[in-house]
């Protein structure tokens, strides 16, 4: 299957409002053509102070009524969609400007799809955002929809409400409206991906996996990719995607993890593989799946008798570090570095400071 083209006409005409560049110049030749604005307004079943109101204002107007007048009058949809320098949704919605025209069908419009079904919501004037604290993926999410779309306006908050430590990216409600059309999903409840995706290129498959694992992703310290969802069915679709689009291997079929919460594993043989072809935008989890790479080569990963202890110890005089940080610091695989800090905290010289999930945080005692 071929990636597709979404243009004007294929919007949705309940919900689209257009402005042209030069709104008067298409209402006149409408009413040119139909003789009188009175008649116009008869054939599109509206009062004819609307028809003026168009001509003597920049005012948008209904899709549903620009296709009828163009399907009525056989004019060229290529030149109207190239002279639509904005359009918007109903009432108070942002317009988007200088519109991408047509939409492309795109492994971006897959990625941003897949984010806004991860970590969006919608606040309740029905504004959609996209929350998530690492900041190169609101840069990329902002990215996306200004070169898939057009120029949208958009918000940025910082720890905003319930959110704090995220940030919070508004934007228009339109493109929502969009992508349920084209794809007939509803992406705040969606219990599956796009069916196309099985049909379009394998670069589409790994911006989907790639924009899962960056919100639902983990590297864990047995040097696997853990990724996570209350949505059983989407995970399975991501275990296909990876085993017959991708060649993957390598993989574990879902697992429950608590009531209602399943994941599956990229195992360690496959991190490389998956490094190569899919990787990550998140700059946290890229580099710990470099250092975790780099680890299974097992250069310097075990250290002389008592080495290690000492090492640890100055480590943690005046610090605060995960497992992974004393990992990286020193250059110690998982099961000893585990061993050393178990030894450590049983003779009373190391402490827990503090735990956030699964992760451990340890200092040396005063």
């Amino acid at each position: 299957m071929k990636p597709r083209e979404f243009h004007i006409w294929q919007f949705p005409e309940d919900k689209i409002r257009v402005l042209f560049r030069n709104n008067k110049e298409f209402v006149d030749n409408a009413i040119k053509s139909f003789g009188t604005i009175k008649s116009l307004g008869d054939f599109l079943e509206i009062h004819p102070n609307i028809i003026s109101s168009w001509k003597k204002y920049p005012l948008y107007i209904p899709l549903l009524y620009v296709k009828k007048i163009v399907d009525k009058l056989n004019l060229n949809w290529a030149e109207i969609e190239k002279d639509i320098v904005s359009y918007k949704g109903i009432n108070t919605s942002a317009p988007i400007f200088n519109p991408k025209l047509p939409i492309k069908e795109t492994p971006k419009i897959f990625s941003l799809i897949t984010h806004i079904i991860c970590d969006g919501s919608v606040n309740k004037n029905g504004i959609p955002s996209y929350i998530n604290s690492n900041k190169s993926l609101i840069d990329n999410i902002d990215q996306t929809l200004k070169k898939s779309f057009g120029n949208i306006n958009n918000k940025l908050y910082f720890g905003k409400g319930d959110n704090k430590n995220c940030y919070e990216y508004r934007f228009s409600k339109i493109v929502i409206d969009l992508l349920e059309h084209f794809y007939k999903i509803r992406l705040y409840k969606a219990n599956r991906l796009p069916k196309e995706i099985f049909d379009l290129p394998k670069e589409f498959s790994i911006a989907v996996i790639k924009a899962f694992a960056d919100d639902e992703g983990n590297v864990d310290l047995n040097r696997r990719i853990g990724i996570y969802s209350t949505n059983k069915k989407i995970l399975e679709t991501l275990i296909k995607l990876l085993r017959e689009k991708l060649g993957f291997t390598n993989i574990s079929d879902t697992k429950e993890k608590g009531e209602n919460y399943y994941y599956f594993y990229i195992k360690s043989n496959d991190i490389l593989k998956y490094e190569r072809k899919i990787g990550f935008i998140h700059q946290s989890k890229k580099e710990k799946l470099r250092y975790i790479i780099e680890s299974r080569k097992g250069k310097g990963m075990h250290g002389k008798v008592g080495e290690t202890k000492e090492k640890l110890l100055n480590l943690l005089k005046d610090n605060v570090l995960s497992t992974y940080d004393i990992m990286k610091q020193i250059n110690i695989n998982k099961s000893n570095i585990n061993m050393q800090i178990k030894r450590l905290e049983d003779e009373g010289l190391i402490v827990q400071n503090n735990k956030i999930g699964q992760t451990v945080f340890w200092t040396r005692r005063k």
